[in-house]
């Protein structure tokens, strides 16, 4: 048995205990502090439960919810009518872009202009009068 080892060991134990019940003095206050805070906590919850302040907080608390629940629903409503819009509207432009890309020319006129047929090789068509 190494009785010097076991004892040493013991020694930095209770060093160990010592700095975390009471602190090392360099910032570090140990489980005094801690206990010292929640003590200061406990009687905060104490003067607001004492106060009904607790009860006004609750209710304001559920107040808030049911507005929020109120917006939320109204909010539902509007965004389902906001995607018909929006499908309606891709609806639309998914039309316009494949008129656009069959007859370029219908965004600007109405109906295509008509072809032109240009004369072959300085042949000209006759017409009704029978002149070049």
């Amino acid at each position: 048995m190494d009785i010097d080892g076991t004892q040493k060991k013991f020694d930095s134990l209770l060093t160990n205990l010592n700095i975390i019940m009471a602190g090392d003095g360099k910032g570090n206050d140990g489980l005094t502090r801690s206990v010292k805070d929640l003590n200061i906590l406990l009687e905060r919850v104490a003067k607001v439960t004492d106060k009904d302040e607790l009860n006004v907080l609750v209710r304001e608390v559920v107040g808030t919810m049911v507005a929020l629940r109120q917006t939320l629903t109204s909010i539902q409503g509007d965004t389902s009518s906001t995607f018909a819009n929006l499908k309606q509207t891709s609806d639309q432009l998914n039309e316009l872009t494949r008129i656009a890309s069959q007859s370029p020319s219908s965004l600007i006129w109405s109906e295509p202009p008509p072809k032109i047929v240009l004369p072959m090789n300085g042949v000209h068509e006759q017409n009704s009068s029978g002149t070049k």
